[in-house]
Order: C-alpha cells, then sequence, then structure tokens
C-alpha cells in the first residue's frame, strides 16, 4: 500500500462519521484486495512502517472498533495524512498493553449500561471542566519549560518517544507536600495538548528513572482507549454512590479502575524500562517510606499479604501493592515487553496470553471474598436477609439495592453484585435461610451474630423508618442464629443511635464486626 493511498482511504475516512469509519476502513481493504491485513497484519511493502500495519488491522478486525474513534485515528497519528477524528483522540501503544482485565471489565460496562450516548454528551462539558481545572492549576503552580527544569522535559521527551506520542505536553508543579500528578487533555485551539501537573514533592522525592515511571503511568491513563468511562466517577446527589452508575455495575466500575491502574503500571514501565525503579516506586508511593534495598521479590508480598490475612479495600480505585508489584513483574516478563524494549531474559519470555492468565489468577486469588464457611454464612445471612428485610415494605427500589450491595462490599466482598444477582431469588427459601443461620448459630460468636443483626437493621434504616414489619423480620433471623429477642432487640436500637434514621451512612465506616 502506498501513501497515495493511504491518503485516498484517510480523505474517505475523514468525511465520515465515527462510527462508521472502521466499516468503511473494512470495505476499502476488500476492494483493494489488500490480503496482506490479515492475521498477522504483514506486509508486502517494505518501506511501509509497522505502525500502519498495526493500524489497519486494529481498524479493520477490532470488534469494538465500530463504537471506538481512536482506531481510526492511529492511521494518521504519525504520517501527517489528514485529521480524522476529535483533537481527542491519541495515539500511542496504551491501547495494547492494556491488562486483559481493564479490558473485560470495560466492555461489560458499555455492555451492560447504554452509557455511550451520555459520555458523548458529556464530552464537551469534560473539555470546559478540564480547562476550568488546568486554570486553577496555572494560578496555584508554575509552569515549567526545557529552560526551566531541562532535566524533566528530557525524561518527559524519553517517556512520549518509548509510548509512541507525538502531541504536545505541558508541566506545571505545585508547591504540595503529596507526592501527586495528575493529567489532562485540553484542547488549543485546534490542536489536542496533554496536560501534567506535578508535585513539588514528587519532583524532589523521586529519581530519573522512578520519575519516568510516573510519567508514563500518567501518560498512559489520559491516552487510554476507555479513558472517557472516568467521567462516570462524577459525585452523584446519592448517600454513599462512587459513580453515576446504579447499584449493581458500581462495584463492576471499581473493579475496572483498579484493573486501569494495572494497565498504566505497564506504561509506566515501557517509559522507564526498569523493572526494580518501578517496584521500587509503587513501593513508595504506596507506602510513603522510602524504598528498600533491594526490594523483596513481588512473591514475598503476596504471601505475606495472605499469611496476615490482609483484604483489599473493595471500594477502592487502585489495587493493593502486592498485586501491582506482581502484576508488572508479569508483565515484564512476557513477550509483549520485550517488543516495547523491556530488558530480561529472552529464555524467561511468557507468550501474552499465558502472561494474562497469570494475572487473572493472582487477582482472583487475593481478590477478597469469603472463604471459610462461617465467614461465607454471615455474609449469605446477611445478603439473604437484607432481600426479606427490604421486601417487607413492597418491592426493591434502587437504593435499597444500594445499601445493600455497599454493606456487602464494605464488610465481605469485591463482586457484591453477583452475590445479590444470586441471592435475590432464594431469599424466599425459608428452608435455605434457615440452614444458614443455623451454620451461624452453631459456629459462629455472638458478636458476630450481633454484628449480623447491626447490618440488617442499617438496610431497614436505609428509607429513613423503621417498621414493624422489619424489626419482626429481623427478630425472627436473631432468634434462629440462637439470639434472645432482647438481644436482638439491643443490637437494633445501638445501630440506630450510632447510624439515625435519615439516609444510610453506609460508606462512611465498617460496622462494628466481630472481635
Amino acid at each position: 500500500m502506498k501513501n497515495q493511498q493511504l491518503n485516498q482511504i484517510a480523505l474517505e475516512l475523514a468525511g465520515l462519521p465515527h462510527e462508521e469509519r472502521a466499516a468503511a476502513l473494512a470495505n476499502w481493504l476488500e476492494r483493494s484486495g489488500q490480503e496482506e491485513f490479515s492475521a498477522e497484519g504483514a506486509s508486502s511493502d517494505p518501506g511501509e512502517s509497522a505502525w500502519v500495519r498495526k493500524a489497519l488491522l486494529l481498524a479493520f478486525q477490532s470488534e469494538s472498533s465500530l463504537n471506538s474513534p481512536d482506531k481510526s485515528i492511529v492511521l494518521r497519528s504519525r504520517s501527517g495524512l489528514v485529521e480524522l477524528t476529535s483533537p481527542f483522540s491519541f495515539p500511542g501503544c496504551v491501547s495494547e498493553v492494556r491488562c486483559r482485565e481493564d479490558l473485560r471489565l470495560a466492555r461489560e460496562l458499555k455492555k451492560e449500561h447504554a452509557v455511550e450516548a451520555y459520555l458523548k454528551l458529556a464530552e464537551e462539558e469534560d473539555r470546559d471542566q478540564a480547562m476550568i481545572h488546568l486554570q486553577g492549576i496555572f494560578r496555584d503552580g508554575t509552569p515549567l519549560t526545557p529552560v526551566l527544569a531541562p532535566e524533566l522535559f528530557a525524561l518527559l521527551e524519553t517517556a512520549r518517544n518509548r509510548l509512541g506520542i507525538n502531541i504536545p505536553v505541558r508541566v506545571t508543579c505545585t508547591n504540595s507536600s503529596k507526592m501527586d500528578a495528575v493529567a489532562l487533555a485540553v484542547q488549543d485551539g485546534n490542536c489536542a495538548v496533554l496536560h501534567l501537573n506535578l508535585t513539588s514533592d514528587l519532583l524532589k522525592s523521586l529519581k530519573d528513572l522512578s520519575l519516568l515511571f510516573v510519567l508514563g503511568h500518567e501518560l498512559g491513563h489520559i491516552l487510554s482507549e476507555d479513558r472517557q468511562l472516568f467521567r462516570l466517577n462524577r459525585p452523584s446527589e446519592r448517600p454513599g454512590s462512587r459513580s453515576l452508575l446504579p447499584a449493581q455495575s458500581e462495584s463492576i466500575y471499581l473493579r475496572w479502575r483498579r484493573m486501569a491502574e494495572l494497565s498504566a503500571d505497564r506504561c509506566g514501565l515501557i517509559a522507564c524500562r526498569d523493572l526494580e525503579a518501578a517496584s521500587q516506586t509503587l513501593y513508595c508511593m504506596h507506602t510513603g517510606m522510602d524504598g528498600l534495598s533491594p526490594l523483596p521479590a513481588p512473591d514475598q508480598f503476596v504471601e505475606a499479604w495472605k499469611e496476615a490475612g490482609w483484604q483489599s479495600d473493595s471500594s477502592s480505585t487502585h489495587p493493593s501493592l502486592p498485586v501491582r508489584l506482581k502484576a508488572l513483574e508479569l508483565f515484564a516478563r512476557s513477550e509483549q515487553a520485550a517488543t516495547h524494549g523491556i530488558p530480561g531474559d529472552s529464555n524467561d519470555r511468557k507468550p501474552t496470553s499465558q502472561m494474562e492468565d497469570e494475572v487473572s489468577r493472582l487477582i482472583e486469588s487475593l481478590k477478597r471474598h469469603p472463604v471459610e464457611k462461617s465467614e461465607l454464612a454471615l455474609m449469605e445471612a446477611v445478603a439473604m436477609g437484607g432481600v426479606r428485610v427490604l421486601a417487607c415494605d413492597g418491592d426493591i427500589g434502587e437504593g435499597e439495592r444500594r445499601i445493600l450491595i455497599d454493606i456487602l462490599q464494605r464488610e465481605f466482598t469485591e463482586e457484591p453484585e453477583s452475590v445479590l444477582k444470586e441471592t435475590i431469588p432464594l431469599a424466599e427459601n425459608d428452608i435455605l435461610i434457615v440452614d444458614v443461620l443455623e451454620t451461624i448459630r452453631e459456629e459462629c460468636s455472638d458478636s458476630e451474630k450481633k454484628f449480623v443483626i447491626s447490618c440488617l437493621a442499617e438496610i431497614a434504616l436505609q428509607d429513613g423508618s423503621l417498621f414493624e414489619r422489619e424489626t419482626g423480620e429481623i427478630l425472627k433471623i436473631g432468634r434462629i442464629m440462637g439470639m434472645s429477642g432482647e438481644s436482638v432487640q439491643h443490637s437494633i436500637l445501638a445501630t440506630v443511635r450510632q447510624r439515625g434514621f435519615g439516609e444510610s451512612k453506609a460508606s462512611t465506616g465498617k460496622t462494628q464486626k466481630r472481635q
């Protein structure tokens, strides 16, 4: 395929809506008989650069390309053909190194909820908000230039080159005792500009390779194909909510946020090309302490985490430190990492699919979810009992689902929506719930039984009232667990006094759990 032909298809695509471009490209390839753009994406033209072949292959084969303008932008990113999409579509290697779990959860969010229409509507407003935010940064921070910070800009140029970014990047520094970095995409006339704001403490604390990792990580976030999903994180008027999504999807969104961090970590490693430096940086950023020399192997962090019985915060937007360290090590030893210049033993390289399988197993092994019989019974009692309590006043509404999902996520599991989906059809089965409650009666302590009652009382209080039918259901559950009526009533009253009537405070702190 010659440059003249590339220009021809580029001009044709430029006149089409985003959603039609990938299909038009596929038709054009078919008409042109470009059979070389098949599985391997090889080209018979030795003068054609690899990025063009890869871009065409992505646009031709990707299942999601029909809904993603980002696929077609790569066609012109490094060739200067024509502007094919909005200035907020970016080139780079970010999409091809994204964590498989990141991609899977992003697809799940888009499939389960028609969020793309909202995201497109919000795009213009987000640009305005980004400019307002940027004005605040300029007001409070100091713009940096290659003259004022030559070493920093030399590192930035390295990161841009290694990530395949040819879009201008501006930098400011804010005087702060926090180690933090924020990336924004803004529009300057008809051009897209990336903006990085770095805190003074971060610039003072991190050495060259560590700073390269942070720069690559932040650029990875803003260049991600699914970066628009971050718009779902806007504060909601609903108490306890952390996104604009309904309750059953919010936990999926939070899991996606955590997996997106693993993808951004890969971009950071591509930028710095030093696994030890990248791992030390993650350790410092997570703990606030100076790095260890040498840093223990990621497997030691994972085992220490398991032995201590530590659990990840399922409401967090970042994975635990052991997950990030081990996932990054697995990526560094993959064949995919080698293609991006990350050094390593060629005999130790693993195929990308195998690496992704191991990352998925790692995430599963450290996932927060009950394993012991008694723990599982406690979760099932809160889930099934909660559904029964909520059903006392009629249909279960969105707000009521949210409080139950919040409690399940806060106290038990990273996948509360799955637990609730399985629980709702079973909750009315008296035999099943009695079996669960009898397990608690036989194997759990008094404090654990009170914990169940406290959770159920919190659920009942969600609508700002406590009905007699709700307290009756809770009393019944307590008696099956072997509690006296007086003990159940005391636990309910204690929860009311702690929480109060009105909107639930489910996200403000943990229920007083078993000791």
